[in-house]
């Protein structure tokens, strides 16, 4: 009797039991890198979830189930059976921990892991005044205008193109100056994951392949 009650009050109580097994749920949309960085981490980790694609420009994240969800309207979401949380940088921190994944954002109680997650977070309280800089003065507009078939003139790739450069000078310098990945890590973390998906996407968009900044292009 009472193993079976211990047997009862572990399954109850216990760390690995306190979240439910089912598939969680991401709200997004592949334009948006927050969303991608969100799926790129899940994936790498072959974590099971279930993806419902919303479109922002055609009101999906403002429809009155998804504020009450998400009440700032804004994607990625994740809904973790009932657990609802916004921000990509919060849902990727939530996942480490929730799953023990120490390589992308240290869970630990050591000094170590405590300042390399300080580290880390520094680079995320800085990334809409970084990197992310490059969706709203360029991946933006440049699609905007392709969308509506008026694509940027020469100049205007040029304009944008520089200050591609100009967010991507500070970048490196800040952040890479001390080794491969940002804050001078052996290995990515999820800062790494939110800054590539909106530094890569200027070459995509063929801007620029950041050729003449080796550093950043490793």
């Amino acid at each position: 009797m009472i193993r079976g009650t211990v047997r009862s009050f572990v399954r109850k109580h216990a760390v690995c039991n306190r979240f439910s097994t089912a598939p969680i749920k991401v709200y997004g949309h592949y334009a948006s890198q927050p969303a991608r960085s969100v799926l790129w981490l899940l994936k790498i980790q072959n974590m099971p979830f279930e993806f419902e694609r919303l479109d922002p420009v055609k009101g999906d994240t403002r429809k009155p189930e998804y504020i009450a969800k998400f009440p700032t309207a804004l994607i990625p979401g994740l809904d973790d059976n009932g657990f609802c949380l916004a921000e990509g940088s919060a849902i990727m921190q939530y996942l480490c921990e929730k799953n023990g994944w120490d390589q992308w954002w240290p869970c630990g109680s050591d000094s170590t892991a405590i300042q390399k997650r300080a580290k880390i977070a520094e680079y995320l309280s800085s990334h809409h005044h970084s990197t992310r800089l490059i969706s709203h003065h360029i991946f933006r507009p440049f699609v905007e205008g392709v969308v509506k078939q008026t694509p940027p003139s020469a100049e205007k790739k040029a304009e944008y193109d520089n200050v591609a450069i100009k967010i991507a000078t500070k970048f490196e310098k800040i952040y890479l100056a001390d080794g491969k990945y940002i804050q001078g890590f052996d290995e990515p973390t999820i800062a790494d994951i939110l800054a590539y998906n909106e530094i890569a996407q200027v070459k995509h968009i063929g801007l620029n392949d950041f050729n003449s900044m080796p550093v950043l292009s490793a």
